[in-house]
Protein backbone atom coordinates (compact mmCIF):
# COMPACT_ATOMS: atom_id res chain seq x y z
CA UNK A 1 0.00 0.00 0.00
CA UNK A 2 1.93 3.07 -1.32
CA UNK A 3 5.69 1.38 0.17
CA UNK A 4 8.14 3.21 -1.48
CA UNK A 5 11.97 3.58 -0.66
CA UNK A 6 11.79 7.13 -2.95
CA UNK A 7 13.21 10.03 -0.91
CA UNK A 8 11.22 13.07 -0.84
CA UNK A 9 12.05 16.59 -1.54
CA UNK A 10 9.66 19.56 -1.68
CA UNK A 11 11.88 22.00 -3.99
CA UNK A 12 12.14 19.63 -6.28
CA UNK A 13 10.80 19.90 -9.68
CA UNK A 14 7.25 19.04 -9.66
CA UNK A 15 5.62 15.71 -10.57
CA UNK A 16 2.58 14.37 -12.23
CA UNK A 17 -0.07 12.03 -10.85
CA UNK A 18 0.92 9.18 -9.12
CA UNK A 19 4.56 10.47 -8.95
CA UNK A 20 6.14 9.79 -5.77
CA UNK A 21 6.66 12.02 -2.68
CA UNK A 22 9.53 14.72 -2.34
CA UNK A 23 12.28 14.83 -0.22
CA UNK A 24 11.04 18.45 2.63
CA UNK A 25 13.19 20.72 4.68
CA UNK A 26 14.23 20.12 7.86
CA UNK A 27 11.55 22.71 10.26
CA UNK A 28 12.45 22.50 14.12
CA UNK A 29 9.10 22.84 15.89
CA UNK A 30 7.09 21.94 18.89
CA UNK A 31 4.83 18.83 19.12
CA UNK A 32 1.46 19.13 18.90
CA UNK A 33 -1.23 18.01 21.23
CA UNK A 34 -3.97 14.74 21.01
CA UNK A 35 -7.04 16.90 19.76
CA UNK A 36 -9.80 17.53 22.35
CA UNK A 37 -12.68 15.21 22.13
CA UNK A 38 -11.18 12.28 20.40
CA UNK A 39 -10.08 9.24 22.96
CA UNK A 40 -7.14 7.94 21.01
CA UNK A 41 -6.29 5.76 23.95
CA UNK A 42 -9.06 4.14 23.19
CA UNK A 43 -8.38 3.55 19.06
CA UNK A 44 -4.62 2.82 20.00
CA UNK A 45 -2.47 0.69 22.28
CA UNK A 46 0.99 -0.11 21.68
CA UNK A 47 2.54 -3.02 20.04
CA UNK A 48 4.57 -5.97 20.84
CA UNK A 49 7.42 -5.11 18.12
CA UNK A 50 8.60 -1.91 20.07
CA UNK A 51 11.40 -1.55 17.23
CA UNK A 52 9.56 -0.10 15.19
CA UNK A 53 7.44 1.78 16.88
CA UNK A 54 4.09 0.18 15.75
CA UNK A 55 0.46 0.89 17.22
CA UNK A 56 -2.40 -0.79 16.37
CA UNK A 57 -5.94 0.76 15.36
CA UNK A 58 -9.43 -0.33 16.13
CA UNK A 59 -9.14 -0.86 12.31
CA UNK A 60 -6.92 -3.09 10.57
CA UNK A 61 -3.34 -1.38 11.04
CA UNK A 62 0.29 -2.22 10.05
CA UNK A 63 4.30 -1.28 10.56
CA UNK A 64 6.56 -0.98 8.05
CA UNK A 65 9.84 0.78 8.77
CA UNK A 66 11.92 2.62 5.71
CA UNK A 67 15.22 3.14 6.80
CA UNK A 68 14.80 5.80 9.09
CA UNK A 69 11.24 6.84 8.18
CA UNK A 70 8.53 5.16 10.06
CA UNK A 71 5.39 3.71 8.09
CA UNK A 72 1.93 3.85 9.57
CA UNK A 73 -0.53 1.79 7.24
CA UNK A 74 -4.32 2.34 8.31
CA UNK A 75 -7.32 1.40 7.29
CA UNK A 76 -11.19 2.69 8.71
CA UNK A 77 -14.41 1.72 6.90
CA UNK A 78 -17.72 4.15 5.91
CA UNK A 79 -21.03 3.52 4.64
CA UNK A 80 -20.88 6.39 2.77
CA UNK A 81 -19.66 6.00 -1.29
CA UNK A 82 -16.26 6.34 -2.45
CA UNK A 83 -16.33 9.07 -4.43
CA UNK A 84 -18.86 11.16 -1.90
CA UNK A 85 -16.00 10.82 0.54
CA UNK A 86 -12.98 11.41 -1.85
CA UNK A 87 -14.76 14.69 -2.90
CA UNK A 88 -15.63 15.76 0.53
CA UNK A 89 -12.25 14.53 2.02
CA UNK A 90 -10.05 15.69 -0.60
CA UNK A 91 -11.50 17.70 -3.61
CA UNK A 92 -13.88 19.93 -1.76
CA UNK A 93 -11.32 19.74 1.74
CA UNK A 94 -10.16 23.59 1.51
CA UNK A 95 -14.31 24.59 2.37
CA UNK A 96 -15.75 21.61 3.90
CA UNK A 97 -13.03 21.02 6.75
CA UNK A 98 -12.95 24.05 7.77
CA UNK A 99 -16.56 24.20 8.32
CA UNK A 100 -16.99 21.01 10.04
CA UNK A 101 -14.13 20.86 11.72
CA UNK A 102 -13.47 24.22 12.76
CA UNK A 103 -11.95 23.63 16.42
CA UNK A 104 -8.95 21.75 14.46
CA UNK A 105 -8.68 23.42 11.24
CA UNK A 106 -10.12 26.62 11.29
CA UNK A 107 -9.31 27.81 7.39
CA UNK A 108 -7.07 26.44 4.67
CA UNK A 109 -5.28 28.70 1.74
CA UNK A 110 -3.70 28.26 -1.47
CA UNK A 111 -0.56 29.89 -1.70
CA UNK A 112 0.93 28.10 -4.63
CA UNK A 113 -1.09 26.42 -7.65
CA UNK A 114 -4.68 25.68 -8.44
CA UNK A 115 -5.79 22.57 -6.02
CA UNK A 116 -3.96 20.47 -8.10
CA UNK A 117 -0.61 18.57 -7.83
CA UNK A 118 2.00 20.78 -6.84
CA UNK A 119 -0.07 23.11 -5.11
CA UNK A 120 1.09 24.62 -1.61
CA UNK A 121 -1.53 25.23 1.13
CA UNK A 122 -1.51 27.28 4.30
CA UNK A 123 -3.42 25.73 7.23
CA UNK A 124 -4.64 27.78 10.66
CA UNK A 125 -5.25 25.34 13.56
CA UNK A 126 -8.64 26.30 15.68
CA UNK A 127 -8.51 26.32 19.66
CA UNK A 128 -8.50 22.21 20.03
CA UNK A 129 -4.41 22.63 18.68
CA UNK A 130 -1.41 24.30 20.34
CA UNK A 131 0.36 24.37 17.07
CA UNK A 132 -0.95 27.60 15.00
CA UNK A 133 -0.54 26.50 11.25
CA UNK A 134 1.46 24.25 8.69
CA UNK A 135 2.36 24.68 5.36
CA UNK A 136 1.69 21.09 3.15
CA UNK A 137 2.45 20.09 -0.62
CA UNK A 138 -0.05 18.24 -2.84
CA UNK A 139 2.00 15.64 -4.49
CA UNK A 140 -0.25 12.99 -5.77
CA UNK A 141 -3.89 13.60 -7.09
CA UNK A 142 -5.58 10.94 -9.09
CA UNK A 143 -9.51 11.61 -9.23
CA UNK A 144 -9.83 8.25 -11.54
CA UNK A 145 -7.63 6.31 -9.39
CA UNK A 146 -9.29 8.25 -5.86
CA UNK A 147 -5.86 8.51 -4.34
CA UNK A 148 -4.57 12.28 -2.71
CA UNK A 149 -1.19 12.70 -0.91
CA UNK A 150 0.17 15.76 0.61
CA UNK A 151 3.70 16.15 2.61
CA UNK A 152 3.92 18.68 5.56
CA UNK A 153 7.05 20.24 5.15
CA UNK A 154 6.84 23.69 7.35
CA UNK A 155 4.88 24.81 10.24
CA UNK A 156 5.11 24.21 14.39
CA UNK A 157 2.89 20.77 13.90
CA UNK A 158 5.90 19.66 13.55
CA UNK A 159 8.06 18.19 16.17
CA UNK A 160 11.43 19.29 17.35
CA UNK A 161 12.08 15.21 16.21
CA UNK A 162 10.88 15.41 12.87
CA UNK A 163 11.57 16.93 9.55
CA UNK A 164 8.26 16.15 7.47
CA UNK A 165 5.23 14.09 7.15
CA UNK A 166 3.80 12.63 4.18
CA UNK A 167 0.44 11.13 3.95
CA UNK A 168 -1.07 8.91 1.19
CA UNK A 169 -4.47 8.28 1.07
CA UNK A 170 -6.48 5.82 -1.52
CA UNK A 171 -10.46 5.56 -1.08
CA UNK A 172 -11.45 2.13 -1.72
CA UNK A 173 -15.20 1.88 -3.57
CA UNK A 174 -16.64 -2.16 -1.15
CA UNK A 175 -19.39 -4.22 -2.60
CA UNK A 176 -21.87 -2.76 0.11
CA UNK A 177 -21.66 0.26 -1.56
CA UNK A 178 -19.68 2.13 1.11
CA UNK A 179 -16.13 2.46 1.18
CA UNK A 180 -12.86 1.74 2.89
CA UNK A 181 -10.57 4.81 3.30
CA UNK A 182 -6.52 3.76 3.30
CA UNK A 183 -4.21 6.24 4.81
CA UNK A 184 -0.57 5.35 4.85
CA UNK A 185 1.55 8.11 7.03
CA UNK A 186 5.20 8.17 6.89
CA UNK A 187 7.09 10.30 9.48
CA UNK A 188 10.62 10.91 8.37
CA UNK A 189 12.82 11.98 11.15
CA UNK A 190 15.46 14.62 11.77
CA UNK A 191 19.12 12.46 11.51
CA UNK A 192 19.34 10.61 14.57
CA UNK A 193 16.18 11.68 16.26
CA UNK A 194 13.52 8.97 17.56
CA UNK A 195 9.93 10.00 16.69
CA UNK A 196 7.94 9.67 19.83
CA UNK A 197 5.62 6.87 19.63
CA UNK A 198 2.47 9.45 21.27
CA UNK A 199 3.27 12.42 18.28
CA UNK A 200 2.25 8.72 15.68
CA UNK A 201 -0.09 8.62 17.81
CA UNK A 202 -1.76 12.23 17.96
CA UNK A 203 -1.18 12.23 14.14
CA UNK A 204 -2.92 9.56 13.18
CA UNK A 205 -5.64 10.23 15.53
CA UNK A 206 -6.03 13.39 14.45
CA UNK A 207 -6.64 12.28 10.52
CA UNK A 208 -9.19 10.05 12.07
CA UNK A 209 -11.13 12.57 13.28
CA UNK A 210 -11.11 14.02 10.22
CA UNK A 211 -12.83 11.45 8.44
CA UNK A 212 -15.58 10.73 11.16
CA UNK A 213 -16.24 14.33 10.68
CA UNK A 214 -16.35 13.78 7.03
CA UNK A 215 -18.47 10.63 7.15
CA UNK A 216 -21.04 12.59 9.53
CA UNK A 217 -21.02 15.54 7.14
CA UNK A 218 -21.59 13.44 4.15
CA UNK A 219 -24.83 11.42 5.89
CA UNK A 220 -26.63 14.45 6.78
CA UNK A 221 -26.52 16.18 3.69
Amino acid sequence: MFISNISLNPMAPMHTRKSPALQPRYFNTSRTPAIINLKHKDLFKPSAVSSVHTCLASSSTKSVQIMDEITKNVEVRSSVTAAEMYKAMFLDMDVVIPQILPQLIKSIQILDGEGGVGTIKYLTYGQAVKATSVKQKVIVMDEEEMTYSYIVFEGDILSQEVESITNHFTVVPTDDGGCVVKLRVVFTPVASEIVPEEYIKDTIAQSFQVFKATESYIQAN
